[in-house]
């Protein structure tokens, strides 16, 4: 049936977006069986990723000895990430604030513009493969050229070890930049 891919497709979204805010119970290690004809459902277990259940532990211990840290900080609500203009950005900065800035930007974008102090340039859809090259030690501001893609980031790395309360969206990313900070910053 013709519309079988978009009801697909809408579980498929709704299972993101759970993952995404952290909410509901997902179903990772269930195959879903639609039949679309009688419109019936069903679910099939199967054994979960060993990889996945490491992976999982890992990021409950970083968790946990952040929260064991000697310095409190307020970490967002699950699912929320933390948000900085670039003229905030650029005020902490001038107070002695050092976050790495990554730029989650195409190579063809970063041709065109990047903002001045970026550490590493790492393209959104590359972050899971390359997250070993980010710090986790450290505060971590991220950009792209109007601040989803790198929403879209800081939201994984909050839910794959990393602080949530050390991890930034630069909203408005470069447009907001040229906005706030410097007009000569081409909008793209």
């Amino acid at each position: 049936m013709g519309v079988l891919p978009g009801i697909v497709g809408s579980v498929q979204s709704a299972e993101a977006i759970k993952l995404i805010l952290g909410i509901g119970d997902l179903l990772s290690g269930q195959l879903m069986v639609i039949d679309a004809k009688s419109m019936k459902t069903r679910s099939l277990q199967f054994d979960k990723m060993p990889e996945r259940e490491k992976i999982t532990e890992m990021s409950e211990q970083l968790i946990m000895q952040a929260c064991q840290s000697q310095e409190v900080r307020e970490e967002p609500p699950i699912g929320h990430v933390l948000e900085i203009t670039p003229a905030e950005f650029i005020e902490r900065r001038s107070q002695g604030w050092n976050p790495f800035l990554l730029d989650v930007r195409r190579e063809n974008e970063a041709a065109i513009v990047s903002l001045p102090g970026t550490d590493l340039r790492i393209e959104h859809i590359n972050v899971p493969a390359k997250a070993e090259d980010l710090p986790k030690d450290c505060d971590l501001v991220i950009y792209c050229r109007s601040g989803g893609r790198s929403d879209a980031v800081a939201r994984w790395l909050g839910q794959s070890g990393w602080d949530r309360a050390r991890v930034w969206n630069m909203v408005g990313g470069i447009h907001l930049w040229a906005d706030q900070i410097d007009s000569a910053v081409p909008k793209y």
